[in-house]
């Protein structure tokens, strides 16, 4: 039955896909990746990336899907790389803003490459080119072809950093007569939380392989980003006594919100700054055009970095004045900045979370930092984190706009609450690290 299931998916899967592949290609074009490495989504690697993959020995491959998982990979990477220097990876993503950012961070012994799309020949090919020792896949990607394929090359298998939502258990509970197979080909399975491991064991039974390491994203390693980034924003911003607000992977409606709530409150507090920093920089037309519409006086990072670079040009000596004549707002369109940006900000809000955008970004990455912290009540795909910082109040929910716009206010009013929020904010991460160490050594044993 499971093997005429994977025969139908495969018979399926490329007709779907070549109706899907018109969407497909106009996000690339328009994210500005289509490009030679777009081929290894079907399992074909550049000459120079052929080259570069031969010379590993058994390499182990992880996986990470988007921005965030990428993160949290890297940062367990670096962990791995501390433990074992001599081993080497292959780190795939499967979009174009997490493939940037592993491109950008990743260590020396890390090859960075898209992930196959879920078709046989694809992921045979790939599986050819990496000749991995083992797969470990961050999170729940799970793909049919891909953990079936790989576990038929008798490659160990590891699902690590997982959480899974009600919804999605209940889905693969359904039609458990198929997931069961795929879910007992891992031979190990790190979850985040206990109820995570619930929703697994609902699947596939209470296996010794399943274990609770809590997450990763509290591991995250703070590098040298904040120095990069410090000496634009202090050309941006001068002020010594400034405060910084940013509004990070903001979502469409979100930045209305946050351009409104600082075009107020910048009148009563003379001194404030703001960062906005949408989720994909691709939107950077469209959130200039809600800046223009209110009228603000802005400069993009890509224009400040490049100043920077060519100090006596025109154009950089131009954004220099404007910053010395105090220009207030900075457009962030770039990619793997936002983490320096945490650092160098005073008070952060986290998008996808407000305005009746789902989902939520990861609070813990300003925390990291002490910084303050604000979210909308939309965060679903967070839930245990944000229960982690409400159980200690070194956060702030809100659910609303005008309940956002009197907490900005509130925290900028009282230095000594943003102080608490701080220092709070940062013990919760302390007191909750140690995930990355613990799945790297369960990795190490299962590995042997």
């Amino acid at each position: 039955m499971r093997i005429i299931a994977l025969i139908f998916y495969n018979i399926f899967f490329p007709i779907l896909f070549i109706f899907y592949l018109p969407v497909f290609i106009t996000k690339l074009v328009k994210r500005g990746d289509f490009k030679e490495d777009f081929w290894e989504r079907f399992g074909f690697f550049s000459a120079s990336k052929k080259k570069d993959l031969k010379r590993l020995q058994n390499p182990i491959w992880i996986h990470a899907v988007s921005v965030g998982e990428t993160i949290a990979a890297l940062s367990f990477l670096r962990g791995w790389n501390k433990k074992d220097p001599d081993l080497n990876f292959v780190l795939s993503t499967t979009t174009s803003t997490a493939q940037k950012i592993a491109k950008k961070q990743s260590p020396a012994n890390v090859i960075p490459i898209y992930c196959p799309i879920d078709f046989f020949i694809c992921v045979l090919s790939t599986l050819n080119a990496l000749k991995p020792q083992m797969l470990i896949i961050f999170e729940v990607e799970v793909w049919p072809n891909l953990i079936v394929l790989t576990a038929w090359r008798k490659i160990k298998l590891a699902l690590v950093n997982c959480r899974m939502s009600d919804k999605s258990a209940q889905g693969y509970s359904r039609h458990r007569w198929f997931f069961n197979h795929i879910f007992s080909r891992f031979s190990l399975i790190c979850t985040q939380t206990e109820e995570d491991a619930c929703r697994i064991k609902s699947i596939i039974g209470d296996k010794p392989y399943i274990k609770v390491c809590n997450t990763m994203k509290f591991d995250q390693v703070t590098d040298s980003q904040s120095d990069s980034i410090s000496s634009p924003i202090d050309t941006v911003f001068p002020d010594k006594n400034r405060l910084i607000f940013i509004a990070g992977s903001t979502h469409p409606g979100e930045e209305v919100i946050m351009v409104k709530a600082f075009k107020s409150l910048v009148v009563d507090f003379p001194s404030l700054n703001f960062i906005l920093a949408p989720r994909h920089a691709e939107r950077t037309y469209e959130v200039e055009k809600i800046l223009k519409k209110e009228d603000m006086d802005y400069v993009l990072l890509t224009e400040l970095k490049e100043s920077l670079k060519n100090v006596n040009s025109a154009i950089s000596k131009e954004i220099i004045n404007q910053g010395k004549a105090k220009r207030k707002v900075l457009l962030v369109n770039t990619t793997g900045d936002l983490m320096g940006l945490f650092a160098v900000s005073d008070i952060v809000f986290m998008g996808k979370s407000l305005c009746g955008v789902k989902g939520g970004h990861n609070i813990i990455e300003p925390a990291i930092y002490g910084k303050p912290v604000i979210f909308g009540s939309n965060m679903d795909n967070f839930r245990q984190v944000v229960k982690i910082f409400k159980d200690n109040k070194a956060a702030v929910e809100v659910k609303n706009e005008q309940e956002f716009c009197r907490t900005l206010r509130r925290l900028l009013s009282d230095p000594a609450e943003r102080e608490c929020l701080s220092r709070i904010s940062r013990e919760v991460v302390e007191k909750n690290r140690g995930a990355i160490n613990k799945t790297i050594d369960l990795l190490r044993g299962n590995n042997d």
